[in-house]
């Protein structure tokens, strides 16, 4: 009877210990997922706005109207503080997930990284005093 009693309690042990890592697991799973949602959040928030920001003030150098390009002008350098405050977050949130994932490279996010750098420099580049795009 004691060895019955013995094998329950062990099997017991062994059942608490697999339940309690797989709790775990999916805690884990569960807090990248609400991660990987706010990344995608702010990713679509910021191609759109450098898509647009980009080709308004590209578009907005050919235009008469100096007044409309003074407008999207004030309105790139109003908004983009809070844009790059994005960005930041996205890496933040990259290293978030590395961490989750036991140092393992993302390399989906990497991309994203490097894509979201080029597009802030390509408007930066058509914001600058001088540039072509904005001449007014």
């Amino acid at each position: 009877m004691e060895e019955v009693e013995r094998v329950v309690s062990e099997t017991r042990s062994l059942w608490q210990e697999a339940h309690d890592a797989a709790a775990k697991r999916l805690q884990c799973l569960e807090t990248q997922l609400v991660i990987w949602r706010q990344i995608e959040k702010a990713k679509s928030e910021l191609l759109q706005w450098l898509s647009e920001t980009s080709g308004g003030l590209t578009l907005s150098g050919t235009l008469s109207d100096a007044d409309t390009t003074r407008q999207r002008l004030a309105r790139y350098q109003e908004e983009l503080p809070a844009k790059q405050s994005v960005q930041t977050s996205i890496a933040a949130k990259h290293e978030q997930l590395v961490k989750l994932n036991d140092g393992q490279t993302i390399p989906t996010l990497a991309a994203l990284e490097k894509v979201l750098v080029e597009q802030f420099a390509h408007v930066k580049v058509g914001n600058e005093p001088g540039s072509s795009h904005i001449e007014i």
